[in-house]
């Protein structure tokens, strides 16, 4: 919106642009609750809601009648997982999985441990069966489905990835955190 060359900012009208956006989102939040949807996320510029049965979003527009903008549907996900605010997973329904506002500089073992965090957490939260990996490189996490809470299947996978996480840092001109 602005240059540092040249004074081209004016903030009363990003503000508007800001407010305007917001309240049409507010409008559709309603509007999706009402027909009894279920907004799982909203951002700044999204909603993400449960079993959507369109591939657009003419009826949300048609409610809002506004002269300016509108919403555009974007994709369907199969899964999402919001982890805080602005930090979230999903998969496509092409299978793709795809991270919102993680750290977009990372080095290999940064990868790694994501990598090993989100195929584990992942198959975790939504009882998806992993298959049981080489033993050299790691447990194999079958067994922790039934047996204990979702606090310790955390725990013991955080310990099993900063083991492995420690193997491969064992050449340390390859690796370094």
């Amino acid at each position: 919106m602005a240059n540092k060359e040249y004074c081209l900012a004016y903030v009363p009208i990003a503000m508007i642009i800001v407010t305007l956006a917001r309240y049409q989102l507010l409008g559709a939040y309603h509007y999706l609750k009402r027909q009894n949807y279920l907004v799982c996320y909203a951002d700044t510029d999204s909603l993400m809601v449960r079993s959507w049965t369109e591939n657009n979003c003419d009826s949300v527009n048609a409610y809002l009648n506004l002269s300016f903008g509108s919403l555009k549907y974007e994709q369907r996900m199969t899964r999402l997982l919001v982890l805080s605010r602005k930090r979230y997973i999903y998969q496509t329904s092409k299978g793709q999985i795809v991270t919102k506002g993680f750290q977009k500089h990372t080095n290999e073992i940064i990868e790694f441990i994501s990598q090993l965090v989100l195929e584990n957490g992942w198959s975790f939260i939504f009882n998806v069966s992993k298959p049981v990996p080489d033993p050299a490189k790691g447990l194999s996490y079958a067994w922790l489905e039934e047996n204990l809470s979702m606090e310790r299947r955390g725990w013991i996978l955080w310990a099993d990835i900063l083991q492995q996480v420690q193997y491969k840092c064992r050449d340390a001109k390859k690796y370094s955190i």
